[in-house]
């Protein structure tokens, strides 16, 4: 009987372990950005305000000093608007540079992200800039639009009015991990009933 009782030990010590080494994953995150209207009026129709979000692997980590190490992100996915254009994929030129507090919320940012021109834009057109700020005394969100010489064609713009930013999973589906463990307990059960019946038999 001793000897059962250790051989059902082990089995069940086996799918523990199993099932251990699966370990917690964690689900994407995704921060959200909600900006303020602009103050200015000279851009085109539909350029209204910056919003947009951007996802990772993981939940940013506390006391992130902006411009300090871990601060430059590189997302999973990002997307961020001015109402009108909407940024390219995440490329070289872009940034996206993230502060955070003791909780892990954010506290100080830099986004700086490229979109192409629209048909409401000047022909001369190249290239929009979607920007939003919140370090070192810097406080704006801002779109402008610039031709091959660099020059500004509009800018819209609101200062010292930041906006919010909001945290949630990307996905609600269970993670894989979890759904191992949920099995390998119904599997220990099990497990630990038939190896004792078996002993007793």
């Amino acid at each position: 009987m001793k000897q059962n009782n250790i051989r059902i030990s082990a089995a069940v010590a086996t799918v523990a372990g199993i099932l251990c080494s699966a370990g917690a994953a964690y689900a994407n995150v995704t921060y959200t950005y909600t900006g303020h209207l602009f103050t200015t009026s000279d851009q085109p129709a539909g350029v209204t305000g910056v919003s947009g979000s951007f996802t990772i692997a993981s939940p940013l980590a506390a006391n992130i000093p902006i411009f300090g190490a871990g601060s430059a992100i590189t997302p999973l996915s990002i997307s961020f608007t001015d109402g009108l254009h909407t940024s390219m994929p995440f490329g070289g030129g872009d940034t996206l540079w993230m502060g955070t507090d003791a909780g892990g919320s954010i506290r100080a940012w830099q986004v700086g992200m490229a979109a192409a021109c629209s048909p409401a834009d000047p022909p001369s057109c190249t290239g929009v800039t979607i920007l939003s700020l919140n370090r070192l005394g810097s406080i704006q969100d801002e779109a402008f639009a610039a031709n091959s010489s660099f020059n500004v064609l509009w800018d819209a713009v609101t200062f010292s009015d930041p906006g919010v930013w909001t945290v949630s999973t990307a996905s609600e589906a269970p993670e894989p991990s979890s759904v191992m463990l949920f099995a390998g307990g119904f599997l220990l059960i099990a497990l630990a009933t038939f190896l004792r019946r078996k002993a007793l038999a």
